[in-house]
């Protein structure tokens, strides 16, 4: 995995040379996940390197993404050997957008993502399907609101499913 960060930290950066601009951003989301009769919840800090550009009123951005812990809220069966709670993840991502105005961008998210999963020991991968709106607040900072869905592949006889909501800064480097 370092290696795969650090190749995708190398290209983020050679990108540089772009009209667009590569940003670093930390986002707290609240995440729900749920299988059958489990449900856990819980915050999960994401720290996000990516890189954008805007073309006319198109808006492109692609993502990697690190969820390093997780903090339970509550958990419907927390005694349970299989659970549906989570401990880190890690993926990256497609935001293709529309400009609604100079500084607010409406976007889809399209991604990829491994989590861990503590009860049964596993990590799964699945996809990521989501919307969201940023908005500059001055000329390097955004504030970035999203909602993200993920369904998982089975885990013996769990099926997992998350819904997130979350809000995040993004800092533009320039």
């Amino acid at each position: 995995m370092k290696k795969l960060l650090l190749a995708a930290t190398t290209f983020l950066l050679s990108l540089n040379a772009w009209a667009g601009s590569i940003y670093l951003g930390p986002t707290i989301f609240e995440q729900t996940n749920t299988s059958y009769n489990d449900n856990y919840r819980g915050l999960h800090p994401r720290l996000s390197i990516g890189y954008w550009d805007a073309i006319d009123c198109f808006y492109l951005a692609a993502e990697g993404f690190i969820v390093p812990l997780t903090v339970t809220m509550s958990e419907s069966n927390p005694t349970r050997p299989e659970s549906v709670r989570t401990t880190y993840s890690w993926g990256a991502s497609f935001l293709p957008g529309l400009l609604l105005t100079e500084t607010i961008v409406a976007y889809l998210r399209v991604g990829y993502t491994a989590t861990r999963f503590w009860g049964p020991d596993a990590t799964k991968s699945g996809g990521q399907f989501g919307a969201g709106l940023q908005s500059d607040l001055t000329e390097n900072w955004s504030l970035r609101g999203e909602y993200l869905y993920t369904a998982y592949s089975n885990i013996s006889y769990l099926s997992p499913h998350t819904d997130q909501f979350g809000i995040g800064l993004i800092y533009k480097l320039q």
